[in-house]
């Protein structure tokens, strides 16, 4: 079965880009996933936040509300244990995206129910700082309202053919040299890119 391997490499795939994301974070002291226009500035508080998904383990729950900017807003709370009711924090969900394949499908589910067919995914500004301290972890997806580009293997096709059965994802640096690119192998499940890598929406519906 393909889906044991499927779901080791999208663990792969997000402990690196958080691996990423926290060491970019200390060397640069700010990580923000999109700057036009930033995610502070546009954000309204929603009315309501509903249960949007529970975890199958009954240890996280979802709460989330579509915003009037075209944005879905959610958060999640611990539904068991000492902290019942309380928002993970980052340092949590990060430690959950690394080391916990449970929480990591949860998530995964999260991104594929966004009410989008395409969306830019954004968190507030955050720094190693802001971590340590305890800031509390949200998302939202934003509606694209342009076309994602189709995904091609060309540009990087030297770097994918480094590609192996076992692998689920490899690294490497983009053209410009200044960003660490962490990018998933073609599955032998899929056959036609455009329906899989073209964007995150897509991939986490379809890969």
């Amino acid at each position: 079965s393909m889906r044991p391997r499927m779901d080791c490499c999208f663990v792969l795939a997000w402990v690196s880009a958080v691996i990423c994301c926290v060491v970019w974070a200390t060397s640069r002291q700010t990580v923000t996933v999109r700057t036009d226009p930033p995610i502070v500035e546009r954000r309204q508080e929603p009315e309501r936040s509903d249960v949007f998904l529970a975890s199958p383990d009954g240890q996280w729950e979802a709460h989330a509300s579509l915003l009037p900017d075209n944005a879905h807003r959610v958060e999640i709370r611990w539904s068991s244990g000492d902290s019942k009711g309380s928002q993970l924090r980052w340092s949590e969900v990060i430690g959950l995206w690394k080391f916990d394949a449970h929480f990591v499908e949860f998530y995964s589910q999260l991104l594929r129910m966004s009410p989008f067919d395409g969306f830019f995914w954004e968190c507030p500004a955050v720094t190693a700082q802001r971590v340590a301290m305890g800031d509390s972890f949200e998302h939202v997806t934003v509606r694209n309202d342009w076309r994602f580009a189709d995904a091609s293997p060309d540009m990087f096709f030297e770097k994918l053919t480094k590609c192996a059965s076992e692998n689920g994802a490899i690294a490497f640096k983009n053209l410009g040299g200044d960003a660490d690119l962490v990018v998933p192998c073609q599955s032998s499940e899929v056959s036609d890119i455009s329906k899989a890598y073209g964007h995150l929406a897509v991939f986490t519906r379809n890969a």
